[in-house]
């Protein structure tokens, strides 16, 4: 009788384990994906704020993304933020 009991187990096992792992796959594709968006909305803000500089500051395009950088290094923040925190201040200010 154990043996019976156990055979169904093992077969039930290796009869999902294509679905299971194209669920897994499934997963990291819908994790990759949402990574993709932020960084893509991210990269949107950074050229805001770098367009904002070059407006306002008279700044190259370069000149501009080495500021927003050296101010994150110098304040430990991620460029993101940095460029959040200008188009805010910049936004409150007009």
């Amino acid at each position: 009788m154990r043996a019976s009991r156990q055979l169904p187990r093992t077969i039930k096992d290796a009869r999902f384990a294509p679905a299971v792992a194209r669920f897994r796959e499934f997963q990291n594709l819908r994790q990759e994906l949402e990574e993709t968006k932020t960084r893509l909305a991210d990269r949107k803000i950074i050229e805001k704020a770098k367009g904002l500089l070059m407006k306002k500051k008279n700044m190259g395009e370069e000149q501009a993304y080495q500021f927003l950088r050296k101010t994150a290094m110098s304040r430990n923040l991620q460029l993101i933020e940095v460029a959040r925190v200008l188009i805010s201040l910049e936004d409150s200010l007009t």
